[in-house]
């Protein structure tokens, strides 16, 4: 069995916050988003769940990321500059808030992992479907 996310009583620790142990997480996981940056994993389904935490003066972007086993957290660091939401024309990883950009046959938009269609934003032209996504079959938006 692997891990997991599950209901039960919150620990000491608080959500969105930096953290030097997993003691000091509501997740009970600490991870780091950049050398100098240890911070509370959160659980998500979408980016749009995930915080902006500030880094080196800037308001930076959390994406959504699969962890592997079926697990996703906000654990990756974006620029401020990442806005591109599900659907958004991008030319590369770092134009989208989810930091996925993808081939898709109308060209390269923006997608997003995610846990149902409403995770994707305007289910009439997105629907979330699994497909190969850096070695593992999670779960994305993709155009209906």
């Amino acid at each position: 069995a692997g891990e997991g996310w599950a209901c039960g009583a919150p620990p000491s620790g608080s959500a969105s916050t930096s953290c030097n142990s997993n003691d000091d997480c509501a997740s009970a996981r600490c991870v780091l988003l950049a050398a100098d940056l240890p911070y509370c994993l959160e659980p998500c389904c979408s980016s749009s769940q995930c915080p902006r935490v500030p880094h080196d003066g800037q308001m930076y972007r959390l994406a959504c990321t699969s962890l592997g086993g079926g697990l996703r957290g906000c654990a990756t660091l974006l620029p401020p500059s990442a806005a591109g939401e599900v659907g958004a024309s991008c030319a590369g990883d770092e134009d989208c808030q989810s930091g996925m950009c993808l081939d898709f046959p109308s060209g390269r938009s923006c997608s997003d992992l995610c846990c149902d269609d409403p995770s994707c934003g305007d289910v009439s032209a997105y629907a979330c479907r699994p497909g190969p996504l850096a070695g593992s079959w999670a779960l994305r938006c993709v155009p209906r």
